[in-house]
Order: C-alpha cells, then sequence, then structure tokens
C-alpha cells in the first residue's frame, strides 16, 4: 500500500484539518470553508468578524468560531463583573 503524501498548503477554499493553524485575514471575510475537527466537519462556514463589546477585543474566524468567541466572553465578563464590584469593597 501506498503512502499519501500531505499537501504542503491548504488552500483557504478546500478542507481544513485542523491540526493546522488557520489563520484567517481580513481579505478572507465573506469566504466559506469546510473545516474538519476531531468533533465532526462544518460545511461551508462563513468567514466573519466580530468583537466583544465590553472589551473590543476581536476576532476573524468561521461563524461557529465567532459564536465561541462571544458566548465565552459573555461568561467571563458576567463572572468578572461582579468580583470586581466585591473588590472594590475592601
Amino acid at each position: 500500500m501506498e503512502d499519501k503524501e500531505k499537501p504542503q498548503s491548504t488552500d483557504i477554499n478546500s478542507i481544513v484539518n485542523f491540526s493546522e493553524v488557520a489563520e484567517f485575514t481580513e481579505e478572507d471575510l465573506g469566504k466559506t470553508v469546510t473545516i474538519t475537527t476531531a468533533e465532526g466537519t462544518y460545511i461551508e462556514q462563513v468567514i466573519v468578524k466580530t468583537y466583544c463589546q465590553f472589551c473590543g477585543e476581536e476576532i476573524i474566524g468561521t461563524i461557529r468560531a465567532a459564536g465561541g468567541f462571544i458566548a465565552a466572553h459573555d461568561l467571563y465578563h458576567k463572572a468578572e463583573s461582579p468580583l470586581a464590584q466585591m473588590e472594590s469593597m475592601r
């Protein structure tokens, strides 16, 4: 049985294997990619840019990644705010 050669580079319009790091830029906004991870294959994911309305941190990535980014920031800032208030009462 022949060994298959691994591709040397990944075309943004092809399948992205997340053992490689995807580096999206503003030039990629609006493009679609199919991404395969250990969790499954995400088909036709649009590349978007969004930011956290609380701290301003930004992300360029798939809609799935952007949703996770926003959800994680929401949880972080909800937990951080009461802790900061408690700290200021000392």
